[in-house]
């Protein structure tokens, strides 16, 4: 509540104290800021759109050589090479506790990867690009969002 509504219950107390606001409508007027900021949205969305095919077709590789890795190591045995890696990766040996995940090493590392989660999120990138293209929502939505998780750049 304010002066002015308390103005309008008890115009004997609060009516003196009610004066207009000195700041005129044009004065505050957001109009101009709004088209700005349209224009710069607008010009992102140019300079951006011919990423947009390349983006698509890095998802889709990125999507099928998760799936492909993943189906040739759930084809080798544990603690041996992966095929088509160059002896790159050895399929690791999990726990039996984690099954249904299959993980390989690095061999020059030793670091331990995940591939089931590998599949999954390449998976889920490209669905999320294709279901906004469809929509028609790719400007903004696919070129500003997906490809900045992919380089790690923030706003």
């Amino acid at each position: 509540m304010d002066i002015a509504h308390w103005a309008a219950e008890e115009r004997a107390r609060w009516a003196p104290w009610v004066v207009p606001c000195p700041i005129s409508d044009e004065e505050i007027s957001k109009a101009k800021d709004r088209k700005h900021r349209k224009a710069r949205m607008d010009q992102r969305t140019r300079e951006r759109l011919p990423v947009l095919q390349v983006l698509t077709d890095t998802a889709d590789r990125r999507r099928r050589a998760a799936a492909e890795l993943l189906a040739a190591a759930e084809h080798t045995r544990p603690g041996s090479l992966i095929p088509d890696t160059a002896g790159a990766l050895r399929r690791a040996v999990a726990p039996k506790a984690a099954g249904h995940l299959i993980w390989a090493e690095e061999t020059s590392t030793g670091r331990r990867r995940k591939l089931t989660h590998e599949e999954t999120e390449a998976f889920w990138a490209f669905a999320a690009i294709e279901v906004l293209r469809g929509r028609g929502l790719h400007e903004r939505a696919i070129v500003g969002g997906v490809s900045r998780r992919w380089t790690g750049s923030r706003r």
